[in-house]
């Protein structure tokens, strides 16, 4: 006879292997995070796939409020302070709502991030902000709702939301430069070649404060140990940008004789290629 004592964990068995069993999610879980400039930005939301159906207009109305995913609301962080769509946003994580339209969205900001979905009780006077931007059609369908950061630069970027045949881009700008100068001006007070050589390269790169950089480079340049192939080369290039062809080919011919010393073919290349510019133009 089996007893009861026996009977019990043999009906439970099954329900234990079922329950370790993963099943694939309908809209998978997805976080984003990108550097921008000096800013971190993370992005953590649902992915649903068209699956055959209409989405804008259908599956999701025009004119309503849309989680903008799918499952629990999406989330977006900003470790800085920033300005997007116009609109300037302290750092922070805020829930991501949008109004699809027929040619315009409106992107919501909302400093509520409990909700699950899009909530009945839905309280306007938590939105951080709200602003319009233009949708326009894809070329090809994008079977998987995606939101990523575009077009990165030093100073912004575009956060790209695309799904079915439409997308939208949220501009995005960032202090950057402004936060850069700080940062520099502290760090400045008591440097070494290097970071003066890293301070001239960012503005070189940046293409500003041109007379600062060639100062910081000078700086770098007098630094025992410091006067480098490479470092020249930013030298060259700085006074390049200030039409100072006589200079910038004295300081290109210096890295070029450098970069012949220390074997780097790349540097004995680019040096010859700006010389022969440079000489033109005098």
């Amino acid at each position: 006879m089996i007893s009861l004592r026996m009977l019990i964990p043999a009906l439970l068995l099954p329900l234990a292997m079922t329950a370790q069993v993963k099943f694939p999610a309908p809209s998978p879980a997805c976080t984003v995070q990108q550097s921008i400039g000096l800013t971190e930005v993370k992005i953590e939301y649902s992915r649903p796939g068209v699956k055959d159906r209409k989405i804008f207009g259908d599956l999701v109305p025009f004119g309503e409020i849309w989680r903008t995913g799918a499952n629990a609301s999406t989330k977006i962080s900003f470790d800085q302070d920033v300005n997007l769509g116009g609109q300037n946003v302290p750092a922070g994580t805020y829930a991501l709502y949008t109004i699809p339209g027929q040619t315009e969205w409106t992107i919501i900001l909302h400093k509520n991030l409990t909700y699950w979905g899009t909530p009945d009780n839905y309280n306007l006077e938590e939105d951080l902000c709200r602003f319009t931007v233009k949708s326009s059609p894809l070329a090809t369908t994008v079977e998987s709702f995606t939101i990523m950061p575009n077009n990165l630069r030093d100073n912004g970027a575009i956060i790209s939301l695309m799904w079915e045949n439409t997308a939208v881009h949220i501009p995005l700008e960032l202090n950057t430069a402004k936060t850069m100068q700080t940062e520099l001006e502290k760090a400045l007070a008591g440097p070494d070649g290097r970071l003066y050589y890293q301070a001239a390269r960012y503005y070189l790169d940046a293409n500003s404060n041109t007379e600062q950089a060639l100062e910081y480079i000078n700086k770098a340049i007098n630094e025992k140990g410091y006067d480098r192939f490479f470092v020249l080369r930013v030298k060259s290039l700085l006074l390049a940008q200030t039409e100072d062809y006589k200079g910038a080919i004295a300081a290109a011919e210096l890295s070029l004789e450098k970069a012949k010393e220390e074997g780097n073919a790349d540097y004995v290349r680019m040096n010859e290629a700006s010389i022969k510019e440079w000489s033109a133009k005098r």
